[in-house]
């Protein structure tokens, strides 16, 4: 069970059970319902009754329909749910409006734990209720600005609740605008851009397509930069090239940038570009061992084996628990025939991290030749 179905199943204890004797039975619409059925009311609201001397020997049906109501919406997976779901759709054919309206009010008011107990149940009762998905991932979006420990959690329903909806509707315009929002809150930018654009595709909103036009272009170097990387993983080496060249000439001065734009040549194979572009990334940044890293890399490419070794070294002076460059280091004293330094960095890498099938290949060929063990 995940942390939001705990979060509502512990609002149940708000529920008490009414046990109906034996061979008798409760009419609740046109449903019958006998003593092997326990009937929810919320406890609240029944101390209350009792206080005013209200119930006397019967209990309102309204009481039970309500806490039916509440029931579904805290546990979804209560052991009677799909006979209390018959019950409620026999006691008003129009169930769902029913249901839709009274948590449209709590919206309004902002109780949005309420108004997601309500849509909840709307959505247990429909699963296709794309106007009740839609505002239960309001009520969560909701809940989630009280929540501490758990903000992120309901974030993430309340996007994943969004994200259902265009499974059943892929034209519900409202769905894009909500995700645009919260893929740009995940740093997904490209996913943000992508989802505005079939908004505005959708909607007739003009004023909302006025803010959205707003939102793509704050975010528009953000998505072309994680295309960029996305190009980049995919081996589309030539188009993230573009990517990463058209914000370069924008940002001269993010060595992120650059960066990336030498692993991408590091994939062509054009180790030299990737070199300037790794020693561009080094200036500006000059405190990242993993930039130093592929920059001794792409020099021992190309022949350059000491320029290559005062790379690594750089490197490790920032981060010497970093088994791959000390590694790396290792290695290239090994192709040189400095074996006694090779074997102090290959001992270091391996005293790190003894598993790295690397490392102990390349300790196995220095005890060789060194004749060690």
């Amino acid at each position: 069970m995940d942390k939001i179905e705990k979060y509502f199943k512990r609002k149940a204890d708000k529920i008490s059970f009414i046990e109906i004797k034996q061979n008798t039975s409760v009419k609740v619409g046109d449903y019958i319902v006998t003593g092997d059925l326990p009937l929810p009311v919320i406890t609240d609201v029944f101390l209350k009754e009792i206080k005013k001397g209200n119930l006397q020997d019967d209990i309102k049906v309204s009481y039970i329909i309500e806490g039916i109501i509440f029931l579904m919406g805290t546990d979804h997976d209560f052991k009677y749910n799909d006979k209390y779901k018959e019950i409620l759709k026999k006691y008003n054919s129009d169930i769902e409006s029913y249901i839709f309206y009274k948590g449209l009010k709590e919206v309004e008011n902002e109780n949005y734990e309420k108004g997601a107990i309500l849509f909840r149940t709307l959505t247990n009762l429909n699963r296709e209720h794309i106007n009740g998905l839609f505002n239960l991932g309001i009520c969560y979006e909701g809940i989630s600005y009280g929540e501490k420990e758990l903000k992120e959690d309901f974030l993430k329903k309340s996007m994943e609740t969004f994200e259902s909806i265009l499974d059943l509707n892929p034209k519900y315009s409202l769905a894009y605008y909500k995700l645009g929002y919260y893929y740009k809150t995940f740093g997904q930018f490209e996913k943000a851009k992508l989802s505005w654009e079939k908004f505005i595709l959708l909607s007739k909103d003009s004023e909302r397509k006025d803010e959205i036009r707003e939102e793509i272009e704050k975010i528009a170097d953000n998505a072309s930069y994680e295309r960029g990387c996305n190009l980049l993983f995919a081996r589309n080496y030539s188009a993230a090239i573009d990517e990463f060249t058209h914000l370069e000439n924008r940002y001269k001065d993010l060595w992120n940038i650059y960066y990336m734009k030498g692993l991408t040549y590091k994939g062509l194979n054009d180790l030299n570009s990737s070199i300037e572009n790794f020693k561009k990334a080094a200036e500006l940044n000059p405190k990242s061992s993993d930039i130093f890293n592929e920059l001794g890399i792409a020099l021992y490419g190309v022949g350059n084996f000491q320029d290559s070794i005062d790379a690594f070294s750089k490197g490790i002076n920032i981060n010497d628990k970093d088994y791959r460059i000390i590694c790396n280091r290792g290695i290239v004293y090994f192709q040189i025939g400095m074996y006694d330094e090779a074997k102090e960095d290959i001992d270091r890498a391996f005293s790190i991290n003894p598993q790295n099938k690397t490392i102990k290949d390349v300790k196995y060929k220095l005890e060789k030749i060194l004749g060690t063990n």
